[in-house]
């Protein structure tokens, strides 16, 4: 097993965090125009988090997570809702949301 250090950071419409160790590469992919709208699926559960780097880490964190959708806009608390899907059935358009698809199988070859 590596032990590895993670940095979060977004680039070109891929939430990545790179490896301070050698191993292969994994990322979260946004699709190019996946503004305003969501996976329509089965949402595992809601969090409320202050940034993409935290709910892509609730994703990583729960084995079922495939995806997660984002809202783009905060609550009067400042939180935005992180929904995680275990499964992508369509994509529907949603006001206000964004979603990341995550490869787990390229997650699964770095630990």
């Amino acid at each position: 097993m590596h032990n590895c250090t993670f940095i979060s950071f977004k680039e070109r419409n891929l939430w990545k965090p790179p490896r301070v160790c050698p191993a292969q590469d994994f990322s979260f992919k946004k699709k190019e125009n996946s503004t305003n709208k969501a996976i329509d699926g089965h949402v595992i559960v809601n969090h409320k988090v202050v940034s993409l780097p935290q709910c892509g880490d609730f994703c990583i964190r729960e084995p079922r997570c495939s995806a997660f959708n984002l809202a783009t806009f905060t609550d009067h608390e400042g939180k935005m809702e992180c929904q995680l899907m275990d499964n992508v059935k369509n994509i529907v358009n949603k006001n206000g949301f964004g979603f990341w698809l995550f490869d787990r199988e390229s997650y699964k070859e770095v630990i």
